[in-house]
């Protein structure tokens, strides 16, 4: 049951990394528009942004290391 479960929860976070990678790419290409380099306001709204997904793909990817970790602990339990 367990293995159920951290296995659900790391399908889920390789998806959610997948998204949050999707949506930095979205904001990075933003910062070539020429339009948002004269509007400074936008240009900082976009980097924070992209800071803040960035951090949050940063501690996914450490949940879904940690959680892989119990899985493979409980894989090797289970044999």
């Amino acid at each position: 049951k367990e293995h159920t479960r951290l296995n659900t929860r790391v399908k889920k976070l390789e998806t959610l990394i997948n998204e949050i990678e999707l949506q930095i790419e979205t904001n990075n290409e933003l910062l070539t528009s020429p339009d948002l380099a004269s509007d400074y306001a936008k240009l900082s709204e976009v980097t924070a942004a992209i800071e803040t997904l960035e951090q949050k793909l940063l501690d996914t990817m450490s949940e879904w290391e940690q959680t892989t970790q119990k899985l493979e602990t409980i894989s090797q339990e289970l044999i």
